[in-house]
């Protein structure tokens, strides 16, 4: 691969890796993953689904100056996080005949229009990934957030930001273990 830019040998070599991880006989290969929309999850496993807590975020990033916006956002909010929690009763009934009620109630929530454009703009990006967010009715199951994975991962990224990596092999050796 000497042709080859850094980008296109990192695309090679992630393409085998996923194909490595699909042909894999010896341990489950995992069929649905809860995740953000990070682009470096898309052909690692058949099905998506989108954390809820990650898509609640934006609207978290939205800081409007208008108190009539304010108000818009809190109200949105509270209907997200209502809706949210309704999910989260379906996923521990597993009810198959309300699976229908919540397609709907997804669609009104993410049909709303505030006239604050940021906040219209969060919200028409939530709706673009509906399907991905609606996995949870047909995988009841699964979480509807990955936040306990992520922090798990976060204390070893913690770790190595604030003592900036091993220095030698023995500190390799020693930071891996601990």
């Amino acid at each position: 691969m000497p042709a080859l830019n850094t980008q296109q040998r990192k695309a090679i070599i992630d393409a085998a890796a996923v194909a490595a991880y699909h042909a894999e006989k010896d341990v489950p290969v995992v069929d649905t993953l809860v995740c953000d929309d990070a682009p470096q999850f898309t052909w690692l496993t058949r099905n998506l689904m989108l954390c809820w807590v990650h898509a609640g975020r934006a609207y978290k990033k939205l800081v409007p100056v208008i108190p009539l916006h304010r108000q818009q956002l809190e109200a949105f909010l509270k209907r997200f996080w209502d809706y949210y929690d309704q999910l989260l009763s379906y996923c521990q009934e597993h009810s198959q005949k309300n699976v229908l009620v919540w397609k709907p109630g997804l669609i009104r929530l993410f049909a709303t229009q505030t006239g604050y454009a940021d906040l219209d703009q969060c919200i028409a990006k939530t709706r673009d990934e509906k399907i991905p967010l609606l996995l949870v009715l047909q995988y009841p199951e699964l979480p509807l957030h990955n936040n306990a994975s992520e922090l798990a991962v976060r204390q070893r990224v913690r770790k190595r930001d604030v003592s900036f990596g091993p220095r030698t092999q023995e500190g390799l050796h020693g930071w891996i273990l601990s």
